[in-house]
């Protein structure tokens, strides 16, 4: 029931050397242990255990189910509890950040279906001897740590591709080391126990779903219901009207995230259940004449994907990834005019790397933004081509209130003044029409 692989042991064993290093050396204990105490008392809470409690029965009730099904055999506990534990509780750890049903279902099948997860089961098949899994497991950790670490530090990106190089040398070797075993060590039986852990880990995270989603949508009406007073001077508004705000969130984890603003004022100052039910009413049609001004949006990106040329207003018909450039160039504008004024030296040549982190919503990860700074650090100009073939630019000059604006058929060649063409002094005088074009999606309600 609980017979371990070498690769189980091995993990085992270095988890107790863990443990076993963090008690016995006393700096560590110092410098580490108020730290771990106080993250355990923020644990063991009542908001925190019973929710786990009623998920740890849940779980076992799903299982109940499934043995008296057949589904289900006493043999499989191990690999229960890894999939209760491991797959299951990321997925209630991160309820709050699940705002619809489809992401989580996404995470899901991303986790417990998904390509990196068949060959994870795959490659499970070859465990290595205990000596050599006690050597390589240290090693995946370092490197797997050095590639999240290079990720956030763009100084350390050479590093961070070396490690997942590495990281991918040691998967590939595993996976033909894995097959060579398979093939000559074949048995049929084995086999068939191997297909039903692989079923359990596929329907056990899809039927923990419901709970998840439940919870979040709790954490969700928690946060709105605990908002409130400050809407209503402090006061917490009747029973009923609480009522009618949970009860008008349909159970959806998506208008419970969207339900904020102004929103929130409606409902906590309303005078009672019907004129609750009122605001709530309003704000699910407010939502959906959203949600189809953005299909319209979409749809009219779409159709002019490609299309050349300019409409009557004289602007570019395809304007694909316009919002999201000219929102991100904006922002590093006031990134180097933040850093000029405070500093005194200068515009960075460098920013330009600490922009990945920030292109998360409407450019790809490879954003293509381009930096050129004077020698002297007291000019500079950024842009950025669209797929359609047009290209926005932002700049600065040693007046660093000044914002400077490009949009034309080539990209900017010259640093910004008057007279450069393409320029405009946005603070000075009025933006250009493809600037000045409010291209933002309708996103708000």
């Amino acid at each position: 029931m609980f017979e371990l692989t070498n690769r189980e042991l091995a993990t085992v064993i270095l988890f107790g050397v863990f443990v076993g290093v963090f008690s016995l050396v006393p700096n560590l204990r110092r410098e580490v242990g108020p730290s771990l105490v106080s993250v355990l008392r923020s644990f063991f809470v009542w908001k925190i255990q019973v929710p786990l409690l009623i998920y740890f029965a849940y779980a076992a009730g799903l299982v109940y189910v499934a043995w008296q099904l057949n589904l289900w055999e006493s043999w499989q506990l191990k690999d229960t509890l890894i999939v209760v534990f491991f797959v299951g509780l990321p997925l209630l750890f991160g309820a709050s950040s699940v705002n619809e049903g489809k992401k989580l279902v996404g995470n899901v099948v991303r986790d417990a279906v998904g390509v990196s997860a068949l060959i994870v089961f795959y490659v499970g098949f070859g465990s290595l001897s205990l000596w050599a899994e006690l050597i390589l497991q240290p090693i995946v950790g370092l490197l797997s740590l050095l590639a999240v670490v290079a990720l956030h530090n763009p100084e350390h990106r050479p590093v961070g591709k070396l490690a997942n190089g590495l990281l991918g040398f040691i998967g590939l070797w595993l996976f033909v080391y894995t097959t060579k075993t398979i093939i000559s060590d074949w048995d049929g039986g084995a086999w068939s126990d191997a297909a039903k852990s692989l079923i359990l880990s596929i329907w056990l995270p899809f039927a923990l779903i419901p709970f998840v989603y439940a919870f979040a949508f709790i954490m969700h009406a928690e946060t709105i219901l605990t908002m409130l007073p400050f809407f209503n001077d402090r006061k917490r508004p009747k029973v009923r009207v609480r009522m009618a705000g949970v009860w008008g969130l349909r159970f959806s984890t998506r208008l419970a995230s969207e339900f904020t603003g102004r929103w929130r004022g409606e409902l906590a100052q309303s005078g009672g259940f019907r004129d609750a039910l009122r605001v709530m009413t309003e704000f699910r049609a407010a939502v959906k004449q959203r949600d189809r001004d953005l299909h319209v949006y979409d749809e009219n990106l779409a159709a002019m994907a490609g299309v050349l040329g300019v409409d009557d207003d004289g602007l570019q018909r395809d304007r694909r990834e316009f919002y999201a450039t000219k929102r991100e160039l904006t922002n590093f504008y006031f990134m180097q005019m933040g850093w000029h004024r405070s500093r005194g030296e200068g515009y960075r040549p460098e920013l330009l790397d600490l922009l990945g982190d920030m292109t998360k919503k409407g450019l790809p990860e490879d954003h293509g933004i381009q930096l050129v700074v004077r020698n002297d650090r007291q000019a500079w100009r950024a842009w950025r081509r669209t797929p359609a073939g047009w290209y926005f630019g932002v700049g600065g000059t040693a007046n660093v209130e000044d914002q400077w604006q490009y949009d034309g058929s080539m990209p900017p060649n010259r640093f910004p003044s008057t007279k450069s063409p393409g320029w405009v002094n946005a603070t000075s005088g009025s933006s250009s029409p493809e600037w000045a074009k409010n291209d933002e999606p309708p996103l708000r309600t």
